[in-house]
């Protein structure tokens, strides 16, 4: 039973490496390749190393309830001196507030990349993060990365659970990752557990191929990624299909759509059901200066109709030259609950006490006229993380403003 609990918690940690914003929620980390996760840390990491313009602050989950955006769930990151990434943390909304769910804490080498990393899971009870996982990277001298190994805290002690092996071609691109899970009933070492091999035309990639080891002797094939290229090594559909040791049978089929720059504005995503391709769900991209600001997501229904169903919306922030910290982008737009409403909706927003000194919110209306702005700051505030903006509206009277506390309502 051990073995057996240890192995899936590994599989959801890796998994949870990937917060990439083109991904739909927790959960949906398991269904990407492990080559996709080592793509987007890496990218991360990339991104940090040359001090590009903008970096990620947060990521907002909403979901389409009753004709209302509602929170679902946020990921905020972190960063230190030099723009690289220390932290990024999981929040989900329960009972009308924002309650931590797990976070993961990065240790960086002198180039940026992450070396090690801790996962810790938030316990409500006693209002304390609970180590959970350690990951450790190794890499090679184009700074490929070669390995992850993954421990487990398991009652007292850190224990090896998986660790994952890559290897790359002339172009840097991965080959093949070779997964292996610690034999924890007989202290061997370790087991061979899966095996995903590339293979590419060019830069291109066209084919995944994963197998996973069975009866301590030989490779199964499980099932194949396939993709066809758009143009400039971007794939313009990518099929999944299983093999169940006769034929093979298609899983699900996801097509691409590009603008000129080579953002992805459209994602349509189908199931193979009764021979045929169904609609799932169709994804569109927000762009701004390159930089991906929106995601929105519509599920098919009742075999008809396209509805609204998921909303992610990312916020950016600047690299002080001076100091090396992060701050929010000049101007973003903050998600009321509920929406539409009566007399009285909450805004939700995050403030370090250097930002509240030079923070301006605006209230407009459907048709974009200014009805008041708040422009003198919040810096008379004691608390100034999460917590709630509630404006009250009264017919023939005007907007009134206040922080909410716990248990009581500053009014500024």
């Amino acid at each position: 039973m051990k073995k057996i609990i240890l192995t899936l918690c590994v599989i959801f940690m890796v998994s949870a490496l990937t917060a990439d914003t083109k991904v739909k929620t927790i959960a949906d980390f398991q269904s990407m390749s492990i080559k996709e996760q080592v793509d987007f840390l890496l990218e991360m990491v990339q991104s940090t190393r040359d001090l590009r313009d903008l970096y990620m602050l947060e990521s907002l989950y909403l979901l389409w309830e009753n004709e209302a955006w509602v929170n679902e769930e946020k990921i905020i990151i972190t960063y230190e001196a030099g723009g690289y990434m220390v932290e990024m943390l999981w929040m989900v909304w329960e009972e009308e507030e924002w309650v931590n769910s797990y976070r993961q804490i990065y240790t960086n080498n002198g180039e940026g990349y992450p070396i090690e990393l801790l996962y810790q899971i938030w316990i409500p009870d006693s209002r304390t993060w609970m180590d959970a996982a350690m990951m450790f990277y190794t890499y090679d001298a184009n700074w490929n990365m070669t390995e992850m190994l993954i421990q487990m805290w398991f009652i007292d002690q850190w224990m090896n659970a998986s660790r994952y092996t890559m290897e790359y071609n002339g172009d840097n691109n991965p080959t093949s990752v070779l997964n292996q899970e610690w034999d924890f009933e007989n202290e061997t070492g370790w087991l061979n557990s899966g095996l995903e091999t590339y293979t590419y035309d060019g830069l291109f990639l066209e084919e995944i191929l994963d197998q996973n080891w069975e009866n301590d002797s030989e490779w199964i094939i499980n099932h194949k990624l396939t993709f066809t290229e758009a143009g400039n090594a971007y794939p313009a559909t990518e099929i999944r299909e299983n093999w169940d040791q006769v034929n093979w049978t298609y899983d699900w089929y996801h097509q691409f759509f590009y603008d000129g720059d080579w953002n992805e504005i459209q994602t349509l995503e189908q199931d193979w059901d009764n021979d045929q391709w169904v609609n799932w769900e169709d994804h569109y991209y927000t762009y701004e200066d390159g930089y991906q600001t929106e995601r929105l997501t519509y599920r098919w229904e009742d075999e008809r109709n396209w509805v609204t169903y998921r909303k992610i919306t990312n916020t950016y922030g600047t690299l002080d030259a001076e100091d090396h910290s992060i701050s929010p982008n000049n101007e973003f737009v903050l998600s009321n609950y509920p929406n539409p409403f009566s007399n009285r909706t909450t805004i939700s927003f995050n403030l370090s006490r250097q930002d509240a000194e030079n923070t301006r919110i605006g209230i407009y209306n459907i048709r974009g006229q200014k009805i008041m702005l708040r422009s003198n700051g919040f810096g008379n505030l004691k608390v100034l993380q999460w917590k709630k903006w509630e404006l009250i509206y009264q017919k023939n009277q005007k907007l009134t403003f206040g922080l909410q506390k716990r248990n009581n309502i500053d009014f500024i």
